[in-house]
């Protein structure tokens, strides 16, 4: 289990959910997909892993990735930053635990789990939450 390994495990493991989720969302991918990542500013320290385009919507998904097998507050809370910032209401959280679908003040947010974590599944959960 994801908790048991050492924390200084853990830091690399994240890294290669962000890659993984990274390549899954660039699948098949020509240059008329992007991919980019939003930062709040140096000194808040607040981020979002990704921010997928849905073109036909004109919106862009937040997703954070989080190697671990069990979702906590903590785990979405720039995503909720995110969207009380943007005025969006659906966003995506990537780990290793079970897919689970989170409320929080008329926001959703869907925790999916990495072996969901393509463009096309994320671009389709978007469609039917919104």
């Amino acid at each position: 289990m994801l908790n048991t390994i050492d924390p200084v495990l853990r830091t690399p493991l994240g890294g290669v959910f962000e890659n993984a989720v990274l390549l899954n969302l660039l699948q098949g991918a020509s240059a008329f997909k992007s991919v980019a990542t939003w930062k709040k500013g140096k000194p808040a320290g607040i981020e979002v892993d990704f921010t997928v385009d849905v073109i036909d919507a004109r919106t862009r998904i937040p997703v954070e990735c989080k190697a671990t097998t069990s979702i906590q507050k903590r785990h979405y809370k720039n995503i909720i930053h995110y969207l009380d910032l943007t005025g969006q209401k659906f966003g995506i959280l990537v780990s290793a635990a079970p897919y689970e679908k989170i409320v929080n003040k008329r926001r959703i947010i869907l925790n999916l789990p990495i072996y969901l974590a393509a463009r096309q599944n994320i671009i389709e959960y978007f469609k039917r939450n919104n």
